[in-house]
C-alpha cells in the first residue's frame, strides 16, 4: 500500500458523506478500514477477540455520534488512534479486574498459554524464533514496524498517529531494526 493523495481525498469524501448521513458511506468506511484496523490492533495485543470487539465498538460509536462528528484531516489516523486508545482502556480495565480475581485462575490461564506455545514450538521452530524476536520489542517498536513496513506509511503520518515528532520516529525505527538484527544474529549463531 503506497501513500496515494487521491485515495486520501476519496476517503475524505467518504467521511464527509458519512457525517452528512449517507448509509452507504458508513459501509464504505468499514470496507476501507476494517482490515487495516484489525491488522494494527493485532500488533498491540494478541487478544484478537478484543481487537474485534473494540473495532465494532468504534464503528457503533461513530455511527451513533455521526451528527456531532467533525471533519478529520486523516480518517485512517483517527480510526487507528481510536482503536489504540480503546484497546489500552480495555487492557487497563482487564488488569484491574484480574488483580481482584483469584490468582489460581490466572496461573491456570498461564499454563494453558504455555501449553499452546509448546505445541506451536513443536510444529514450527522458525515461527518460534520470529515470535520470540517480536516479543522482545516494545509496543511502540512493534507499532513503528507495522506502520512503516505493513501499512507503508510515510514518516510524517507515522509521527502523527504515534504522537511523536518526525525525527523521533526515524530514530525509533532505526534502533528497532538494529535491535532485531542483533537478536536475529544471536539466535542464528
Amino acid at each position: 500500500m503506497n501513500f496515494n493523495p487521491s485515495n486520501s481525498i476519496d476517503e475524505q469524501l467518504v467521511w464527509q458523506n458519512f457525517i452528512a448521513g449517507d448509509a452507504n458511506a458508513y459501509a464504505q468506511l468499514y470496507d476501507i478500514y476494517a482490515d487495516k484496523m484489525y491488522s494494527y490492533g493485532c500488533t498491540i495485543t494478541s487478544d484478537y477477540e478484543s481487537v474485534k470487539d473494540c473495532m465494532m465498538d468504534i464503528f457503533v460509536d461513530i455511527y451513533d455520534k455521526r451528527k456531532s462528528l467533525k471533519q478529520v484531516r486523516n480518517v485512517r489516523a483517527f480510526l487507528l488512534v481510536s482503536l489504540k486508545n480503546r484497546l489500552i482502556d480495555k487492557t487497563r480495565k482487564h488488569t484491574r479486574e484480574e488483580l481482584t480475581n483469584n490468582f489460581t485462575i490466572h496461573k491456570t490461564a498461564e499454563i494453558s498459554v504455555e501449553e499452546i506455545f509448546i505445541h506451536l514450538e513443536e510444529k514450527n521452530e522458525i515461527r518460534k524464533k520470529i515470535n520470540s524476536l517480536l516479543q522482545t520489542l516494545s509496543v511502540r517498536q512493534r507499532e513503528v514496524i507495522y506502520f512503516r513496513y505493513v501499512e507503508e506509511l510515510p514518516f510524517e503520518q507515522i509521527a502523527g498517529i504515534m504522537d511523536m515528532n518526525y525525527q523521533s520516529v526515524r530514530n525509533l525505527l532505526h534502533l528497532t531494526i538494529r535491535k532485531m538484527r542483533e537478536k536475529l544474529l544471536s539466535v542464528c549463531l
